[in-house]
């Protein structure tokens, strides 16, 4: 039998090619899949880089609140800064960079929520007027509050924990100062970490008040103050005591939304805490 040399080597160029083929195939698909990779992440540095511009924005939205807020104190007029409501402001429209306003208020919507309240770190919220009229009094009809309240692994091993709530209050020209104070019991059900619920009815429309909130145990996870008016079904009033403002800021795709929460009237906040109600003692220098 005759060897053909010629047709040996047409076979082993063909394997060649195919090899060749197989190996380009799998650089390619290496190049495609890292190129791929790459254009991810460019894509989330640029998303990145966009959030970061958007929350620039949104901070701008709330600068510019809480400029308006400053002066409506000191007027003692808030229409200025309650106009502010559902305000779009264009900073390069093109790019779609700006801020929108989408909601400020004087009076918090219908409570008051703080987040892990320590045993050396008690929770607070006044009740105020936020046109700072301290001779006449009436922030609506109310006749007391619900508190809401979590702890951590409640039961069994918490459901002793106790929260001591404080008013603090006076009324018209700074008369008939007082101190309530009340200690509650966790008693939380098996199952659960919410403690039973806080009802009062020692609201009065006509006075001030600075309420804290002061875990004696342990800590307290999550805590709802609500106040409630006097006809049933309970009704729950706004807290004229902060003022809330929510902005977003946008830039391209992205979104950043900034909240802010502070007292309405910062003078009779600091009277609250400085003056009438303060437990340390107050000096004066000269």
């Amino acid at each position: 039998m005759r060897f053909n040399k010629n047709h040996f080597r047409i076979k082993r160029k063909g394997v060649v090619s195919v090899m060749a083929l197989l190996i380009l195939s799998m650089i390619m698909t290496s190049a495609l899949t890292l190129a791929s990779l790459l254009m991810d992440e460019v894509r989330m540095s640029l998303n990145v880089d966009n959030s970061i511009i958007a929350f620039y924005a949104a901070e701008s939205g709330v600068e510019k609140a809480l400029h308006r807020l400053k002066y409506s104190r000191e007027a003692s007029d808030f229409n200025l800064f309650d106009r502010l409501i559902d305000r779009s402001f264009d900073i390069d429209a093109s790019r779609g960079l700006g801020f929108y306003i989408t909601d400020k208020t004087t009076i918090e919507a219908t409570d008051y929520t703080v987040y892990n309240i320590s045993t050396s770190s008690p929770g607070h919220v006044n009740i105020i007027d936020p046109a700072g009229d301290i001779s006449t009094i009436d922030w609506g009809i109310v006749s007391g509050y619900i508190i809401n309240w979590q702890v951590e692994d409640c039961f069994p091993s918490h459901a002793s924990d106790r929260l001591e709530t404080t008013l603090n209050y006076f009324g018209i020209n700074f008369t008939n100062q007082g101190t309530d104070k009340v200690i509650d019991v966790c008693n939380c059900a098996y199952g659960s970490n919410n403690c039973s619920v806080i009802i009062r009815s020692n609201i009065s429309k006509n006075k001030y008040y600075s309420i804290s909130f002061k875990p004696l145990d342990s800590t307290v996870n999550k805590l709802v103050f609500q106040l409630k008016n006097p006809f049933p079904p309970p009704v729950y009033r706004g807290i004229q005591s902060e003022a809330y403002i929510e902005v977003d800021g946008n830039y391209h795709n992205s979104s950043y939304r900034l909240k802010v929460r502070l007292p309405s009237l910062t003078p009779v906040s600091d009277l609250f805490s400085y003056v009438i109600f303060s437990e340390e003692d107050l000096v004066k220098d000269n």
